[in-house]
């Protein structure tokens, strides 16, 4: 694999070079409110300037950790940047949640869990948060987390 470079637009998106075919470029960068890959051909790769200000690491961190939509290819990309095995990488797609609250059922659906186990772990790992199993999305993620344990851990078994 090529160098990871990262370009600017007239300092306003920012590409992550990830691979360079000859006539086009591969980059993962955020457009239209989600972080994706996309292809440049030479002539529009020609308008970019380099950016030194920052490593590619620091510039997967961030897009990994953002709670903006994610293909899986720029997951998989960024997640390879930072050295990640593909055997660390969960089965199937995160889940990302944004906006106000994200209930149970929204994260046993986005995972494929029955909702009464995961009740039954979360009865067992954490408070109810008042009268229903909601959270913000930061803390959704969290929960999602513990949740792929007790799971993981109950097929072990």
């Amino acid at each position: 694999m090529s160098e990871h470079l990262i370009f600017t637009d007239h300092n306003q998106h920012t590409y992550l070079q990830y691979r360079d075919a000859g006539k086009t470029r591969h980059f993962v960068t955020l457009r239209d409110g989600s972080i994706d890959c996309i292809q440049l051909s030479a002539k529009d790769f020609m308008r970019l300037k380099k950016h030194t200000k920052s490593t590619p690491e620091h510039f997967a961190e961030v897009y990994l950790k953002s709670f903006l939509p994610m293909s899986r290819q720029a997951r998989v990309v960024l997640r390879g940047i930072l050295g990640y095995s593909a055997e660390s990488e969960p089965t199937g797609d995160a889940p990302s949640f944004s906006g106000g609250t994200v209930g149970l059922q929204q994260i046993c659906e986005a995972s494929g869990w029955e909702p009464s186990k995961a009740r039954k772990f979360l009865r067992k790992l954490v408070e109810k948060p008042g009268g229903r199993w909601e959270w913000s999305p930061e803390e959704a993620e969290k929960i999602v987390g513990m949740l792929k344990e007790c799971f993981a851990n109950e097929d072990a078994s």
